[in-house]
């Protein structure tokens, strides 16, 4: 199976087996979903960050979930799926990080395994199901990031993302008392450049907006802290999902 972003899976001779850990015989369907850009990573809700709240720089992520008459199957044990991904990386070690949402924080976030690549290779082989993301940790980072939205949008209505222009990571904003202020504590890299993207729906009315590039500077202080004040007249309205995806993508720099 080919991605829409290049990703190719190869599965044959692979075993698959149910709940119970029974060989599973027969058709079998495939949801087959891949990304290699944040663009894509940020409109999935797939943000870069470990379940220890790392900051992570992506070579691409896929998810693979087979299934029978409805039923989510897994891959058998001692099996593999094949996978050659069109990663940009050369120079980098990447670590395979599988992806899902914890079930406490209900938080997106990815969980390291023991399996590397080295620099430059696009192909590997994993047991795994579900999210699968190729990636490899910066060095720490430690800028803070307070994003203000108009009042009456706070946690409860509006998502805050937060997407590197520089590099391949996005990471979310969180509103945890719904005050409208959202918060981004130490993942932001010294001479990043990032924008902010906030989506806010309040009575069937979808509005976004997205920031011009914001630098990061920590060279002076090693500390950044900074506050965006977004105010109403900067929300634009869109209509559908389709004009929202299409509107944050052409306002995103590559």
């Amino acid at each position: 199976i080919t991605g829409q972003s290049g990703t190719m899976v190869d599965f044959v001779g692979t075993s698959f087996v149910d709940e119970n850990g029974i060989e599973v015989t027969g058709n079998i369907e495939v949801e087959f979903i891949d990304a290699q850009d944040n663009k894509d990573m940020l409109l999935m809700n797939t943000p870069t960050i470990t379940n220890f709240g790392e900051l992570l720089v992506s070579g691409g992520i896929f998810a693979f979930n087979p299934s029978q008459n409805g039923s989510p199957i897994q891959i058998a044990p001692n099996n593999t799926i094949n996978i050659t991904m069109n990663t940009v990386d050369t120079v980098n070690t990447m670590t395979i990080y599988t992806g899902a949402v914890d079930p406490v924080t209900g938080e997106f976030v990815w969980t390291v395994s023991q399996q590397t690549v080295p620099p430059g290779a696009s192909n590997f082989s994993t047991g795994n199901t579900g999210w699968v993301n190729l990636d490899y940790p910066p060095p720490p980072c430690t800028g803070t990031l307070t994003i203000d939205l108009p009042s009456g949008r706070n946690g409860n209505n509006s998502a805050v993302m937060v997407y590197f222009a520089d590099r391949n990571s996005v990471v979310t904003a969180y509103d945890w008392d719904a005050d409208g202020s959202f918060q981004v504590d130490g993942l932001l890299c010294d001479s990043a450049w990032v924008q902010y993207v906030v989506i806010s729906q309040i009575e069937g009315i979808r509005k976004y907006h997205v920031s011009y590039p914001q630098g990061i500077d920590l060279w002076s202080t090693n500390a950044f802290t900074s506050t965006y004040n977004l105010t109403s007249d900067s929300m634009n309205v869109v209509v559908c999902d389709v004009a929202l995806r299409l509107s944050i993508q052409d306002e995103l720099v590559d």
